[in-house]
């Protein structure tokens, strides 16, 4: 009689263990599914009236499936920032949804809460791709994993055309620990066909952005010598800086890659 209380213990605890088996890689699978931690999220598309947009900002993703963080938009006099809150979800064929809710707090009279939706699709590399979804809006964003630095520096290059302008360039910039920049760009355009130099500074800030001003001193075709100061917002994925044009300049995202 003990030997039969015996097999069917163990017998009972070997189901156990086999159910548990049985039902953990659902459970696995669906922890796997949710992301977590800080993103830059770089998006340029067109807007209803057929105007270029481009955007930038850090969004802070957790496990349960919410998203909050700060948000800069271009706008024509410069770089609007605003707190954004949102969802997403994450499908088991690596496809998703994300929505984004930006209180515009600064409308004294009516302050409006505007939600925008976007599909997504997770890359094998940990890279997100977007496309909005909202109707009239057209734009698709990048998001990758935010690296956290105090200092930004090393070398880059970078390339940059923009839509419906004469203006398209290389170059390479190079930034020392102490926040100075110094580089090369190769420009061709209405006004500068050739090289320059530039001159410029990186200072942190402390929502994670970063900001990046370039001067340049060129020389059009009738020999006048012209000082361009470029300002840009910008966020590190480590191997790349998504830089978004901050002043009343081209609509233009720039990436920098080492």
């Amino acid at each position: 009689m003990k030997r039969l209380i015996s097999k069917i213990g163990t017998g009972a605890v070997l189901l156990a263990v086999l159910l548990l088996t049985l039902f953990a890689p659902a459970t696995a699978q669906a922890a796997a599914g949710a992301i977590k931690g800080s993103y830059v999220f770089a998006e340029q598309g067109t807007l209803p009236s057929g105007q270029p947009a481009v955007g930038l900002a850090i969004l802070n993703f957790a496990e349960n499936g919410t998203v909050v963080g700060v948000r800069a938009a271009r706008t024509m006099s410069g770089v609007v920032k605003r707190n954004v809150q949102g969802a997403y979800v994450r499908n088991s064929d690596n496809s998703g949804s994300l929505t984004l809710t930006t209180v515009y707090s600064d409308q004294e009279e009516n302050p409006q809460a505007i939600s925008e939706s976007y599909k997504l699709l997770f890359g094998e590399s940990g890279e997100i791709k977007a496309v909005r979804s909202c109707l009239g809006y057209y734009s698709v964003a990048r998001l990758a994993p935010l690296a956290q630095a105090t200092v930004l520096s090393g070398s880059y290059i970078f390339g940059e055309s923009v839509i419906g302008q004469p203006f398209a360039r290389i170059g390479q910039v190079k930034i020392d620990t102490a926040g100075n920049a110094d580089g090369l760009q190769i420009v061709v355009s209405n006004l500068l066909n050739g090289s320059a130099a530039m001159k410029g500074s990186v200072r942190m800030l402390p929502d994670g952005f970063g900001c990046l001003t370039l001067s340049t001193v060129i020389t059009n075709g009738e020999g006048e010598s012209i000082s361009v100061v470029e300002n840009y917002l910008f966020a590190s994925t480590g191997g790349e800086v998504w830089l978004m044009r901050a002043d009343n300049g081209p609509f233009s995202l720039v990436t920098l890659i080492r």
